[in-house]
């Protein structure tokens, strides 16, 4: 089946039925690789977190009130860190589902190590997890729609940062730009995705393996939309390079053999 929309369709919810046919399609190699991620997120966030469950067994363990508190206190910062590190390492996985998926849109197989060849870029992808995480977490202060709109401009974030290769803040900047335009439904977007990774809890915790990965995915059917990048195969939208520029009236950071079309031109269909 190949892709035959026009380029820069906004943020749709069919990119939902897309992900949920390129998990299906190459389940054991991506539900395996996010397998790992998860794993390795929980793991790495409990090891920083052992000092945290040190400190409550003592607490629990002591009759001296003030002891206690300290001890509850002094744990804190571990258990932050655990939260922050968990996010990094899932950011680091979700770099590896976008370059699976991009390998799928251009056609090629999907194996389980594919999701690897991302970690080139681990530390934007580790920063870039924690950053849009952090400011999520913020849109919280204001009111909880806050958060779902935040959240909605960085979900073609790992995307850009696998296929781009800007710094941390260019990436973060360049996904707001993308997402901008359709402000509200990202934010309806983001809200749908946590409904989904929701749940695969319900099933038994079992169904986050498929879940989780394909509202990774669908961070990178969005970018394609968002930009017509053609990304070289039978999936790809017509309409040739990118159209960024053309959408926000400005320059495209380079990357690939691109180039940029004239704002003035349309495009070719």
């Amino acid at each position: 089946m190949a892709f035959s929309g026009a380029p820069n369709r906004g943020i749709e919810f069919s990119v939902i039925s897309e992900a949920f046919e390129f998990v299906k399609a190459n389940i054991g190699a991506v539900c395996g690789f996010y397998a790992v991620g998860l794993i390795a997120s929980y793991v790495v966030s409990y090891a920083i977190q052992l000092p945290t469950i040190m400190a409550q067994v003592a607490a629990a363990s002591t009759d001296n009130a003030a002891a206690a508190t300290g001890f509850s206190l002094a744990a804190l910062p571990f258990q932050m860190l655990g939260g922050i590190a968990q996010y990094g390492v899932l950011g680091l996985f979700n770099g590896g589902i976008a370059y699976m998926v991009i390998k799928y849109l251009r056609g090629e197989k999907v194996e389980f190590g594919d999701g690897f060849n991302a970690f080139s870029q681990a530390l934007p992808l580790i920063l870039g997890g924690i950053i849009a995480s952090f400011l999520t977490a913020l849109g919280l202060i204001g009111c909880i729609v806050g958060a779902f709109v935040v959240g909605g401009l960085f979900i073609p974030l790992y995307t850009i940062l696998v296929h781009e290769k800007l710094s941390v803040m260019e990436a973060l900047k360049r996904s707001a730009e993308l997402v901008k335009p359709y402000l509200v439904m990202g934010a309806v977007f983001f809200l749908v995705q946590g409904l989904l990774g929701s749940l695969g809890v319900l099933a038994c915790c079992i169904g986050i393996f498929f879940t989780m990965p394909m509202m990774a995915a669908c961070g990178t059917f969005i970018y394609r939309d968002l930009t017509g990048t053609d990304f070289g195969g039978q999936f790809a939208p017509a309409g040739g390079p990118s159209n960024y520029p053309r959408e926000a009236g400005g320059s495209m950071p380079e990357y690939g053999n691109e180039e940029p079309r004239d704002p003035n031109t349309p495009p070719e269909m």
